[in-house]
């Protein structure tokens, strides 16, 4: 009886202990090292999927706007059409949007404003630019002026051209040895009877020397020394108040120097000329006058202070200070003027002053001009539909007058014929245009003004 008893004990006791073991929440077991080790008969359980919560929508932060059902839609505004009549005008269409359709009086030609707008902006920017001189097409021409051709070599005969030239050939023929000549000699008896040290002579003259770019001095006189020192042009229009010469030879009683011929800039004006010898002397001679190098530039600017222009009758005008002389007339079917003469005046001898520019040695040699459109053909020639034509003819004649200062110009005339369109009629457009530029010779790298 006992053993059954104890049998039933410890079969309740192991049921309970597997009981217990099945529902702890470890895997392993505080007691042993192991997993726990389930029973075979024993289902995996499905783990619990937590129920959905819809999220609450945020709350408006101002008046809800609440649409009508009955509220009409908003519709786009069509581009307007507007067919043009008698009494339409061109200001009022260009005051609508571009993209506004123009139909014409018969139905059959459409455009928009904004093609109207370009139009009359092409027609205007090519009538600015004739009235402006930048439509000058129509060639190029020449003359020379003879007043000017003269008063060149009257410059040229009193520079360099007569003075320096021999002295240089008399270098050459002799290298550096002592020229011979009457002038020479003269001068070589005076050096005799005067035995002072200093310069005596440049080119054989004791003043009236001339100094020029690319010429040649000699410089005689006594105790220059037998080595060479510095010979100096000294004149007020050099910027350092002096231009250094380039020795070539250097005695006790002759020097022979170049000018540089790079100087530019400088205008004429009198001049001296120093030595300063090795051992520090210095000698002066004053009297001399320095001749700028020459060169011709042409002038684009104040052409009517040089050029006067006495105008046409027929189609009178002016010449602005550029140089342009210009004539136009536009209006519907007109007639354009027939084309005619102008006569400019140069400087004669009551001006001479005048054409030698206060003295900064520039003499007028010759007038160049830019001819107007000469074109014809289809095309109105401002942008637009219709036609051109070219009446010539634009060129120089002969100079006349007492002294040759005065010479005619021909213009021609250019017609541009617009074709009538879209609420204008017909226009005619009439030009005649040329412009004159004044070449001048004076000093190199000067400003004639």
């Amino acid at each position: 009886m006992k053993r059954r008893t104890v049998a039933i004990l410890v079969g309740a006791l192991l049921a309970l202990n597997t009981a217990s073991e099945s529902t702890a929440a470890e895997p392993f077991s505080t007691r042993s090292r192991g997993p726990v080790q389930q029973s075979p008969s024993t289902a995996p359980t499905a783990p619990t999927t937590p129920p959905y919560v819809k999220p609450e929508a945020p709350m408006p932060q101002g008046p809800v706007q609440r649409v009508s059902p009955t509220a009409p839609i908003q519709q786009i505004n069509p581009v307007e059409r507007i067919q043009v009549t008698e009494s339409t005008k061109l200001e009022d269409l260009l005051a609508k949007p571009d993209a506004t359709i123009v139909v014409s009086a018969d139905g059959k030609q459409s455009t928009t404003v904004g093609d109207l707008r370009r139009q009359v902006d092409a027609r205007q920017r090519g009538i600015a630019d004739i009235q402006s001189g930048k439509s000058l097409t129509g060639g190029m021409a020449k003359v020379r002026f003879p007043q000017g051709a003269k008063a060149v070599s009257l410059l040229q005969q009193s520079g360099m051209m007569l003075e320096t030239t021999p002295v240089e050939s008399a270098r050459s023929k002799q290298g550096t040895s002592k020229a011979v000549s009457g002038v020479q000699e003269s001068v070589r008896s005076r050096d005799l009877l005067t035995p002072q040290p200093g310069i005596h002579s440049v080119n054989d003259k004791i003043a009236g020397y001339v100094v020029s770019p690319q010429s040649y001095l000699t410089i005689k006189g006594r105790d220059f020394g037998d080595f060479s020192g510095t010979v100096n042009t000294i004149g007020s229009n050099f910027p350092t108040g002096a231009t250094p010469l380039r020795v070539v030879s250097w005695r006790a009683d002759e020097i022979y120097a170049l000018v540089p011929p790079e100087i530019r800039g400088v205008m004429d004006h009198q001049v001296s000329v120093q030595v300063i010898t090795r051992d520090g002397k210095t000698f002066r001679i004053d009297g001399g006058r320095f001749f700028a190098a020459r060169e011709e530039i042409v002038v684009r600017t104040r052409i009517p202070e040089m050029i006067r222009l006495e105008s046409s009758r027929n189609w009178p005008t002016s010449m602005t200070n550029e140089g342009l002389v210009y004539r136009d007339k536009h209006g519907v079917s007109i007639d354009c003027p027939a084309p005619d003469k102008d006569r400019l005046r140069g400087p004669d001898r009551d001006d001479y002053p005048r054409s030698i520019f206060a003295g900064r040695g520039f003499v007028l040699v010759g007038i160049n001009a830019s001819w107007g459109p000469t074109d014809s053909g289809n095309g109105d020639g401002l942008g637009g539909a219709g036609s051109r034509t070219y009446f010539p003819g634009y060129g120089f004649g002969e100079w006349y007058g007492q002294d040759q200062e005065i010479i005619d110009v021909s213009w021609g005339v250019w017609r541009s014929h617009t074709s009538p369109g879209f609420a204008r009629p017909a226009r005619d457009f009439c030009a005649s245009s040329y412009q004159i530029e004044v070449v001048l010779f004076g000093p190199a790298g000067v400003a004639p003004f």
